[in-house]
């Protein structure tokens, strides 16, 4: 039973608030850390006119490179090691916390592929497809530092020097090119499913697929939003004034967050947040054509989007960790403009 000292603290900053549509809460969680129920209903597109549709080469390649540059820093960034989520590999970031490292990545590569890999690690990465139950073992030895072989950026040195080796030789950049090629089909599908009830007249842009790859990849898909929750949210958010003063509330009272028991205290990326926050402020003002109807059902998608974020990057965060950090993306994608480090974009001709 949590302590009333706790209870109140969610109460004060928010934190449970009962409407996602509207929520200014941050996170956006229930005081458990569970998602909120969302009004109008949990809702699941049919896809099945999709099935056998692809991602037009030209597009796939531009949201791919402009998504990569949010997920290793680069437009190809195939040996990228990071230790968001314990441990994260490759152009998409398929990691330990989240399941995707054994879902989608090691049920592609074979025992040729291991046998092949670097031998300071090939034991463990046979391990870490074959045995479950070694796994949280093997990540967190890791994730330590020995005599003569310190951690960078978290990841013991010798251990990210060799899974970079391996995740960029030919074989390995071709597994993560086909996990890669799936994820762009099932955005396009997505994306082509919103545009046939926003406007079937209008082909998907490259603003839609691009948005609509980063969540299939980052965030494993809408988690039952979709268009009728956007709609129900712009009814009272017509505008870009109106978007992006819910959205400041919103980020404001997710400063004002602070865990009183994790280690992480506050949301990621907060500050970049901010920054992008006022960045769009102006550019609403100086550049109005950037806050079309799309950018704006975007902008609120992301904001939804956010708040069903449950993400804890166990076992530094809490539930809720990362949804100033999926607003970021979101809206940098929704406007083309953003700050992380250092300004981004413009991300589209």
């Amino acid at each position: 039973m949590r302590s009333l000292s706790v209870l109140t603290f969610f109460v004060l900053t928010g934190f449970g608030s009962s409407s996602i549509a509207a929520t200014s809460a941050c996170p956006g969680l229930t005081p458990e850390g569970k998602r909120q129920q969302l009004t109008p209903p949990e809702y699941q597109p049919n896809l099945v006119a999709y099935a056998n549709d692809h991602a037009p080469g030209n597009l796939a390649a531009a949201a791919q490179a402009i998504v990569s540059k949010f997920e290793t820093g680069s437009a190809k960034g195939y040996e990228k090691v990071s230790s968001t989520d314990k441990l994260s590999v490759g152009i998409s970031q398929w990691n330990h916390g989240s399941g995707s490292l054994y879902s989608m990545f090691f049920p592609l590569i074979s025992q040729d592929m291991l046998n092949r890999a670097p031998s300071a690690i090939r034991d463990d990465l046979v391990a870490l497809k074959t045995d479950k139950s070694r796994r949280e073992e093997i990540i967190n030895s890791w994730l330590v530092p020995r005599e003569g072989d310190s951690l960078e950026k978290g990841v013991r040195r010798s251990v990210r020097s060799a899974l970079s080796e391996w995740l960029a030789s030919p074989e390995i950049v071709a597994v993560q090119q086909k996990l890669t090629a799936e994820s762009l089909d099932s955005a396009w599908r997505l994306a082509k499913a919103w545009q046939a009830e926003k406007d079937p007249k209008k082909p998907v842009s490259l603003k839609l697929f691009t948005n609509f790859y980063d969540v299939v990849i980052y965030n494993g898909g809408f988690a039952d939003v979709w268009v009728q929750h956007v709609a129900a949210f712009r009814k009272s958010h017509p505008d870009a004034a109106s978007v992006l003063a819910k959205l400041e509330e919103w980020t404001t009272n997710c400063e004002r967050f602070s865990s009183p028991t994790a280690k992480h205290k506050n949301l990621y990326s907060l500050k970049d947040l901010r920054r992008s926050v006022q960045m769009w402020k102006e550019a609403a003002e100086s550049h109005p054509e950037l806050f079309d109807d799309e950018a704006l059902d975007l902008l609120a998608l992301g904001l939804l989007r956010a708040q069903r974020s449950v993400g804890n990057n166990s076992p530094k965060g809490f539930p809720g960790v990362f949804q100033a950090d999926v607003m970021l993306r979101r809206g940098t994608e929704a406007v083309g403009i953003g700050y992380r480090g250092a300004k981004i974009g413009p991300l589209y001709p």
